[in-house]
């Protein structure tokens, strides 16, 4: 269908002011030029500067820090990524806010930011970092925005569309073949949701079926909050919560699915050895003992010290059982 033949804007579609620069999208630039300056100045291992400066790891997030979904977009390790994401940043998000206002752009670039990270977390387990998700949801809403507004259609010129769609499948095909992971599930829901509010805004043909999108969407994140079987963090974080109510059948139990979805081997069976030691299960916590020596003998070590070190058959856990360990 060309453009001529496209239906008229809705009236609460118009351009709202004149190319003036976006406050939201200079604050959130700025923001992340700030995250960026601390990190490189900060002291300290590569991980604990990203978690003083809003990363946190997918099991924090489990933990019910879920602000962690919104701050780490604003965290960046490399020059080229946020020299990237903030330019635009910059370029598409002056647009946006100019189409919606201020505060609506906040809420946008709030969304957009909550959403891209909820998905690149259910999906691969983690939050990832940088603010690609939101640049994603920006040019989405814009590449609908472009058959109605003339401004969006001068400036959202044909080339920067075509870099957003190569960058795009570029990046897909660069993790698929293993030469560079990339955050596409944070990409691909970014350009998802920016397409469908794109479609709510202007185009009355598909904002019934946009919104729905949007809500199904949406409720899957938030449900994937609370339960999340597939994730190796999440059923990690079950096993630590079990352990806390000293339910240890229970927390060995889920710490054996965390293994099974990919959690680390030596971290699994040493929490699993634990769990075993303190239920009472002498058999299997021998047999737990094993296969974490085969991975991290010191490991091992520290888990048969820690298990001997247990009182009169009772761990520093009240109410826990403690496997004999003698002969061992």
């Amino acid at each position: 269908m060309d453009e001529t033949s496209a239906p008229p804007p809705p009236r609460r579609a118009r351009f709202l002011g004149p190319q003036l620069p976006g406050v939201v999208p200079t604050i959130a630039a700025i923001i992340c030029v700030i995250v960026f300056v601390g990190i490189q100045t900060s002291q300290g291992e590569t991980v604990d500067r990203l978690q003083q400066w809003g990363w946190g790891p997918a099991s924090a997030v489990w933990q019910g820090k879920v602000w962690l979904l919104v701050t780490s977009a604003f965290v960046h390790t490399q020059l080229w990524h946020l020299a990237f994401n903030v330019y635009w940043l910059w370029q598409l998000g002056q647009l946006v806010e100019q189409n919606l206002g201020r505060w609506k752009t906040l809420a946008f670039v709030v969304g957009s930011a909550a959403f891209s990270s909820a998905a690149q977390l259910l999906i691969r387990d983690n939050t990832g970092i940088g603010f690609s998700g939101v640049g994603y949801a920006l040019f989405g809403f814009l590449w609908i925005a472009k058959r109605y507004v003339p401004v969006v259609r001068e400036r959202l010129t044909p080339q920067i569309i075509w870099l957003f769609i190569i960058w795009f499948f570029g990046c897909w095909i660069a993790t698929l073949t293993n030469v560079w992971a990339v955050g596409n599930e944070a990409h691909t829901a970014g350009l998802a949701l920016g397409l469908a509010l794109g479609a709510i805004r202007f185009d009355s043909r598909w904002r019934r079926p946009a919104r729905a999108a949007i809500a199904l969407a949406s409720a899957l994140a938030l449900g994937g909050l609370f339960y999340a079987p597939w994730s190796k963090s999440w059923t990690a974080v079950q096993g630590q919560r079990a352990w806390a109510r000293r339910d240890f059948n229970e927390a060995q139990a889920w710490f054996r699915k965390s293994l099974a979805h990919g959690q680390d081997p030596a971290w699994a069976w040493k929490w699993i050895a634990y769990a075993d030691a303190y239920a009472g299960n002498q058999g299997e916590f021998r047999k737990d003992l094993d296969a974490l020596r085969k991975l991290d003998p010191h490991g091992a070590d520290e888990v048969l010290t820690q298990v001997r070190g247990s009182v009169s058959g009772e761990s520093a856990d009240s109410g826990a059982k403690v496997v004999n360990t003698s002969g061992r």
